[in-house]
């Protein structure tokens, strides 16, 4: 392989040096046996690459939704993406994006990522974003590490139902950095100023999921008029697709905004890859994780752009380093970008208008069903809601699929113990045909 620099006798040299006479006495070494021993000689022989391409996608809608009517939700949705955004961001300039690390060459990939930072501080009503994360999950976890930096202490409050995929990397996140969670609020299905009595002097940030887990909108306004707020860090969980709708987290003096950009021009892609933001007041700048691209201007007075502020260890010393997050969903936060451009804040509005009327409409022929019932229905539920069955989630959903329907997501199976509520999203490309066929499904059950 030409593009290698080392050949054979340089590689078995290196291996003697480390004390192995080839690469398979070195992959024994270093992995456990039985890893080895179930992955050796497990490939599968050569296919052609038209046979290759049907078991492909025969895996790929074995893990999506494979043709059913997708009623899935809880972080990754269902919405209709113009053909734009994958022809803009498919242009080889940016789909061959990576760490613009020499400005004068990455100047289209760079402008790109600073109108991303600016899209975000508008619709969170922050000061500053940087150039993205990975996604939510990672974002949020990165928020209570810099968290950190601002307040020590040992806690943190989680004041509302959290999407539980946000709690799972938050809680291996807090683990190695010595930090408690308290959710004194998990019961319920909004926030209540009762949560904040479990701060103490140890307390280092309140957080708020904004819509919440359960679909439902919170009074953001109360809860950042507790008093136990004014000297905490105050982390919003927003959803950028409800910003059009919803009051952001800005206004109410939060000090860090992060979430996950998936509905926002981003397919399902069986989950991943996304894309996440990190907005924060301008105090924070410096703490502020990953790195974030500046405009300047050139010596003839052109504006130029640049990378800027980056506390990730690969620049500074670790020990001084904000964060390990070593690059940023670049191609992600480009169709974003791409996505909410196109559409600005009207065409956001109208596409969850019609997701809250789709939901409304669901709502209204479910109260008729027999065996089912809507827990959180007097509540400011947007795009999402609970529905309760009189017999497990798992069955219900197997019902469903076998009527065309991918049903909602199992509440309980997501937190590790299955149960019988299901979490339906509704989006604006669902139709009425669809939700009756739905309704008509469930009344099956």
């Amino acid at each position: 392989m030409n593009y290698l620099s080392n050949n054979p006798e340089t590689a078995a040299e290196m291996l003697g040096e480390c004390g192995y006479k080839n690469a398979g006495d070195m992959i024994r070494d270093l992995f456990p046996e039985e890893l080895v021993s179930h992955c050796g000689g497990s490939l599968p022989a050569p296919v052609s690459a038209l046979e290759l391409e049907k078991r492909l996608a025969a895996m790929a809608s074995s893990c999506s939704a494979g043709g059913l009517v997708n009623f899935l939700g809880a972080g990754v949705y269902d919405r209709y993406i113009p053909a734009a955004v994958e022809k803009i961001v498919s242009l080889p300039g940016f789909l061959t994006s990576y760490t613009p690390y020499q400005p004068e060459i990455a100047q289209g990939t760079l402008q790109a990522l600073f109108e991303f930072q600016t899209a975000v501080s508008e619709m969170t009503g922050m000061e500053c974003s940087n150039a993205s994360m990975y996604d939510g999950p990672t974002a949020l976890a990165e928020a209570v590490v810099t968290a950190k930096t601002i307040k020590h202490g040992s806690n943190i409050i989680i004041c509302n139902p959290l999407n539980p995929l946000y709690y799972a990397v938050l809680s291996t996140y807090c683990r190695y950095h010595g930090i408690e969670i308290r959710r004194p609020g998990a019961g319920g299905c909004v926030f209540s100023p009762v949560s904040l009595g479990a701060a103490d002097e140890g307390t280092i940030a309140l957080i708020v999921q904004q819509r919440n887990f359960l679909g439902i909108a919170e009074d953001l306004a109360s809860a950042a008029a507790h008093p136990v707020f004014k000297n905490l860090v105050k982390i919003a969980v927003f959803d950028l697709f409800a910003s059009s709708v919803l009051e952001p987290p800005g206004s109410f003096g939060f000090d860090i905004a992060v979430g996950d950009c998936q509905s926002i021009g981003l397919p399902m892609s069986a989950g991943g890859p996304s894309c996440g933001y990190f907005a924060v007041k301008r105090e924070h700048i410096r703490k502020m994780p990953g790195r974030i691209v500046g405009r300047t201007l050139r010596e003839d007075g052109s504006p130029g752009y640049v990378l800027t502020l980056q506390t990730r260890e690969q620049h500074i010393r670790r020990e001084r380093a904000g964060s390990n997050i070593c690059t940023s969903s670049v191609l992600g936060a480009v169709a974003v970008l791409v996505y909410s451009s196109l559409l600005g804040a009207d065409g956001l509005r109208e596409a969850i208008n019609i997701s809250r009327a789709n939901l409304l409409y669901f709502m209204k022929k479910a109260e008729r069903l027999s065996k089912f019932t809507l827990p959180y229905a007097g509540l400011a539920c947007l795009t999402e809601t609970v529905l309760r069955s009189e017999i497990p989630a798992a069955a219900v959903n197997g019902i469903l699929r076998e009527a065309g329907f991918s049903g909602g997501v199992d509440i309980g199976a997501l937190s590790g113990s299955p149960g019988n509520d299901l979490l339906f999203a509704f989006t604006e490309k669902r139709t009425r045909g669809e939700i009756d066929g739905l309704i008509e499904a469930l009344e099956s059950v």
